[in-house]
């Protein structure tokens, strides 16, 4: 009885509305004002409520007549129904040709998944307005049918007789750009129409499907496809802008998106997110400074204060990582903080201070997680803690129930492989629960380069070459471990079987910091005269000085067995052009360089030696982590 009370007083207020709204020089007749509170009834709260007065409509002389279905049938689609009872009714009633009825047969059978049905309607209507159109593409929309969106799009965008596209249908297209499975087709096909439309007004859901498209360039590493969105709009709002800047962060354009975030007069926290994952991959220091100093207390959020952390990590400062962390409340320091600050000291290789961070976070009663033990066991290392390493996994498993995966067990091979115990490393590979992967394999391969254990690493290589052929970084490791072990003609055989296969190294590239400037450096890239003299004289000096003998075993290609012209192909590697641009460009004070691999014993011999001959300290990020070089030793030990 309660429910029929309200059901009475909502009818009784949406009949005094109905009322209302008529127009005052006609007279209420009942179809009209059945019809209007058809229409209330379908965009309330309770749209079922609709059939009853349906019903009542029929059992009374009161009729239907075209007006009658548009609200019935949205009613019925809000409501989850199918609407074939209704579109049987209007057939008989002669109403099936309206065009108005047609689109609401077509959102009904959109919204109940009989798609196909809702396309039939729609390819039969003599006239298709935008709202059908808008209705048919979100229909495919929302059953995942994203490609049949874009396909009807494309249609109604190239046929001269269909309208203009409204901002629903705009909206349509996006979305369906951002979430096909078939990301880089589905933007090129709809882009070329959507940019003939351009400049799109900002509309709220234009933009948030915008959004949406930008954040899945993001992830397809698309940031042309993410700058061909972004530029639709003359006024794009924080979210989209956020989205673009994360993109551009994603796809490695890290200046290109801190120089987008300095634009945003306020950032909220997703965008300082983002600027500082980029100030982070970009690994310098200037910009990670600019940062720190411009984040306002709204969006110093916890997530943000974790991110500083790695942030000025990865960006050479451990000062300021410690700093950063220790700016967080006590109650604030969750997992994520401590992990962030495990292995901002791993990354250092302050492998010491990781497992102090550890003690204190579990005196804290902060639970660890597998990122957390990962942090760990990489530290210990890249320190070549054995003892401590092994306590740690072990405790992984006895005292913290967490299961170790691969990336575990690749740690702990590169810990036991470093120090020589190549034997307990392949042990242990094959006692791992899953099949290893390249990466495990990977590591124990790099051991047995650096101890000269061939057979071992020729059966590793094997490993990896079963999983991935044309793995390149396992050929170089293989080749360099022949020529470390003085079997020249097996290195050869491998640089062919390269060539045969087309496997090609990854080209190394380097980035040196000067004056606040980020500038890039690769491998054979033409050198600045100015700059190349220099980089001869520092050779010579550490050479003559230093005790520096170039390592004829870090070049990869065949050059005639020449002496001279191995050492002017490992003095072009871009660690070593960065270095001599710093002196040209950069003036006295620290080095500062980045390197997109790990730094080959070449460089790592040359950094050293121009360490202790100049007097001066470099810093090198590699791919693994940071070498500071310092009167002629690295903070590495040797361990990398």
């Amino acid at each position: 009885m309660e429910v029929r009370k309200r059901l009475l007083l909502m009818h009784g207020h949406l009949l005094k509305q109905a009322l209302r709204s008529l127009p005052l020089s006609l007279p209420p007749s009942p179809l009209l004002l059945c019809n209007h509170l058809l229409h209330l009834l379908s965009a309330g709260p309770e749209p079922q409520s609709a059939l009853a007065l349906l019903a009542f409509m029929r059992a009374k002389p009161v009729g239907l007549d075209r007006f009658s279905f548009p609200p019935l049938l949205r009613a019925m689609a809000r409501a989850g129904l199918s609407g074939r009872a209704a579109h049987g009714l209007a057939a008989k009633l002669g109403f099936e040709s309206d065009g108005f009825v047609q689109t609401g047969l077509v959102r009904v059978y959109s919204a109940a998944g009989v798609v196909d049905d809702a396309r039939r309607v729609f390819d039969r209507m003599p006239c298709r307005d935008a709202v059908a159109w808008a209705v048919m593409i979100d229909g495919y929309n929302a059953w995942g049918r994203h490609s049949d969106a874009l396909s009807l799009f494309r249609a109604m965008a190239t046929s001269p007789s269909s309208p203009a596209p409204s901002i629903p249908i705009l909206a349509a297209a996006l979305t369906a750009v951002a979430h096909s499975p078939d990301f880089p087709v589905a933007a090129a096909a709809a882009l070329p129409h959507l940019s003939s439309v351009a400049p799109l007004p900002s509309h709220p859901i234009l933009l948030a499907a915008a959004t949406a498209a930008i954040s899945a360039a993001g992830r397809a590493a698309a940031p042309d496809t993410a700058s061909a969105v972004f530029a639709l709009f003359p006024s794009p709002d924080p979210p989209a802008v956020t989205a673009m800047v994360t993109a551009l962060s994603l796809s490695g354009r890290h200046r290109h998106a801190l120089a987008l975030f300095s634009s945003i007069p306020f950032p909220d926290a997703p965008a300082v997110l983002a600027a500082v994952s980029a100030a982070a991959a970009l690994g310098a220091a200037a910009p990670a400074k600019h940062l720190a100093t411009i984040i306002s207390p709204a969006a110093n959020s916890p997530a943000v204060a974790n991110c500083l952390v790695t942030m000025h990590a990865k960006c050479g400062s451990l000062a300021a990582a410690d700093a950063a962390f220790r700016r967080i409340p006590p109650p604030q320091r969750s997992v994520v903080s401590w992990t962030a600050l495990i292995h901002a000291y791993s990354l250092h290789g302050a492998a010491a201070r990781a497992l102090h961070a550890f003690e204190a976070m579990q005196a804290a009663a902060v639970a660890p997680n597998a990122v957390t033990f990962l942090g760990l066991l990489t530290a210990c290392a890249r320190a070549g803690l054995v003892q401590e390493g092994r306590r740690v996994f072990s405790a992984m498993t006895a005292v913290h129930r967490i299961q170790p995966e691969e990336a575990h067990y690749g740690a702990m091979v590169d810990l036991l492989g470093r120090v020589g115990l190549v034997d307990e490393a392949r042990d242990l590979i094959q006692g791992m629960p899953g099949r290893p992967g390249a990466a495990v394999w990977g590591a124990l391969l790099g051991a047995c380069k650096q101890h000269l254990a061939v057979d071992l690493g020729e059966m590793a290589a094997g490993r990896i070459f079963d999983l991935e052929p044309a793995h390149a970084g396992a050929h170089v490791m293989l080749a360099n471990l022949y020529v470390r072990a003085g079997l020249p003609e097996k290195a050869a055989g491998v640089r062919r079987r390269m060539r045969a296969k087309g496997v090609v190294k990854e080209r190394g590239r380097s980035w040196a910091e000067v004056n606040g400037e980020v500038n890039e450096f690769g491998a054979g890239d033409e050198v600045d005269p100015e700059v190349w003299a220099r980089l001869e004289e520092v050779a010579r000096r550490v050479e003559t000085e230093g005790g520096y003998v170039a390592d004829g075993g870090c070049v990869l290609v065949e050059l005639e067995g020449e002496d001279e012209e191995k050492r002017g192909a490992l003095l072009g590697h871009g660690e070593k052009v960065a270095l001599a641009f710093c002196l040209v460009r950069g003036g006295e004070g620290h080095v500062r360089i980045i390197n997109n691999l790990r730094v080959c014993d070449d460089c790592h011999a040359f950094m050293a030696a121009f360490s202790k001959v100049f007097e001066r300290d470099v810093m090198l990020r590699d791919r693994a982590r940071f070498h500071h070089f310092s009167k002629g030793s690295c903070s590495c030990n040797g361990f990398w």
